[in-house]
């Protein structure tokens, strides 16, 4: 199996086995735990994106852009049906990170990591993840989620 690999504004195409292996190197034994469990039941014909950077707004904004060129390109190589009328698919997005890293400047002008909400300063903890707060800020959940319908963003919500 091959997989489609974006960083760096690249885009490569390299078999499976050096995916994991990347993944290995750069996400907690929790986080590839998390990954490996996600990858469960896939078909041979079907599609993960992947894309990781350091800014998540850069990584929403590529994801954005490659689902929006992949769906248009296979509609006009009939390797995608359109929607039809009435017909809606749903899907529930949770598990996202409550905190995120993001470098800054640090006081003696070097560099520095700043933690931050990764949604809404009020979003609650997941609760099983309350005592990863002190010592593993970046594997907590928030109870927060998106409510998708057909591709597109119907809510989201939070709790607080």
């Amino acid at each position: 199996m091959e997989v489609l690999l974006c960083c760096s504004q690249e885009v490569q195409i390299m078999p499976f086995i050096l995916l994991l292996d990347l993944i290995y190197r750069h996400l907690s034994e929790a986080q590839t735990a998390t990954f490996i469990d996600a990858l469960e039941g896939l078909q041979l014909d079907d599609l993960i994106l992947i894309c990781a950077d350091s800014s998540s707004e850069v990584a929403d904004d590529f994801l954005h852009q490659a689902t929006y060129s992949l769906r248009r390109e296979l509609l006009a190589l009939n390797m995608l049906k359109p929607l039809q009328a009435n017909n809606f698919k749903f899907l529930w997005v949770v598990d996202f990170p409550l905190i995120e890293a993001e470098e800054a400047e640090g006081k003696d002008g070097g560099k520095a990591v700043k933690l931050q909400s990764a949604h809404h300063p009020f979003t609650a903890p997941q609760p099983d993840d309350v005592d990863l707060l002190k010592s593993k800020p970046l594997e907590v959940r928030g109870q927060h989620y998106d409510l998708v319908s057909n591709l597109l963003d119907v809510c989201v919500g939070i709790c607080c």
